[in-house]
């Protein structure tokens, strides 16, 4: 199977590119940054341009489409929301138009849950979740950007699922782990340790996944046949957190319905959809990774 791989050399798919071509595929790699240390050569491309889209999924037999602004951090508001679905547009009209029939999108987290921080003296405000554990089906609310531009994207999906036959896979990844990174970026660093210190949106419920299980789950989805359009919240068996699922509903989610009692929770995040339709299942504690790459 030929992959067309977007954002080829970012956090996720550099370890997507590397994974792909040990089980085998053969991979188109594109990115706006060149990269010299992956297995494929990276074609530097700007795909805000459809044209440039068109040549690049020459023979492709499936699209992995992971170039986006990474954040709500780009200052320019107009070009983030922009860039971030022209480009999913033009990607997936141009693998209409080219017969390229699956599609797989990584979202965010961000696309469903609002910003909730502790405060400075130490007071949480409540939480505004609907539900826990959280799933794919939790319906959207984000608050902002970037958030936004994975909702528009996701509805992109839908549309091209429903009326054109596509099978579509949206993922909202949570905070992705790359223990590789902690070496190079400091700003990646104090992110990790707002989420050991309880300082982190506490409405993503402390939840992450490795970047190798992620890059494990899109090559799971790529080998199954899944009809229709998908929705996925992918993350680590265990909250990125000291304390126990009941305490920290004690702490931080009091007033959230949930679907089961508190006590017979290991995770706020269900996964079971995921390793229903596909078999996978995470196999990284990203809390004990953290935990010692850290040296906490």
């Amino acid at each position: 199977m030929k992959i067309l791989l977007t954002g080829a050399s970012g956090n996720l798919g550099s370890e997507v590119c590397r994974k792909l071509i040990d089980e085998g595929f053969e991979v188109i790699a594109t990115d706006q940054t060149m990269r010299k240390d992956l297995p494929v050569k990276v074609k530097v491309a700007d795909l805000r341009d459809r044209i440039v889209c068109y040549d690049l999924m020459d023979g492709a037999d499936a699209i992995v489409h992971l170039a986006a602004h990474p954040n709500d951090g780009f200052p320019d508001k107009q070009a983030l929301l922009n860039d971030n679905t022209s480009i999913t547009m033009n990607l997936i009209h141009a693998a209409c138009e080219s017969e390229i029939k699956k599609f797989l999108y990584a979202s965010s987290i961000q696309a469903m849950v609002r910003n909730r921080r502790m405060a400075d003296d130490k007071t949480v405000p409540q939480s505004t979740l609907k539900y826990l554990p959280l799933d794919g089906d939790y319906p959207v609310d984000p608050d902002n950007v970037y958030g936004l531009s994975k909702v528009l994207c996701e509805q992109m999906l839908k549309f091209y699922s429903s009326e054109r036959g596509f099978s579509c896979t949206a993922f909202r990844f949570p905070f992705l782990f790359n223990p590789s990174y902690l070496k190079y970026f400091s700003r990646y660093r104090l992110s990790w340790k707002a989420y050991l210190t309880h300082h982190a949106n506490l409405e993503e419920c402390f939840s992450a996944l490795s970047v190798e299980d992620a890059a494990r789950l899109i090559i799971t989805v790529l080998r199954k046949d899944l009809p229709g359009y998908r929705c996925y919240l992918p993350a680590s068996p265990v909250p990125v957190a000291e304390d126990s699922v009941e305490s920290l509903i004690e702490k931080y989610y009091k007033n959230v319905p949930l679907k089961k009692p508190a006590s017979e929770l290991k995770s706020f995040v269900d996964i079971s959809r995921i390793t229903a339709d596909t078999g996978w299942v995470p196999r990284d504690n990203v809390f004990q990774m953290i935990k010692e790459a850290m040296n906490w």
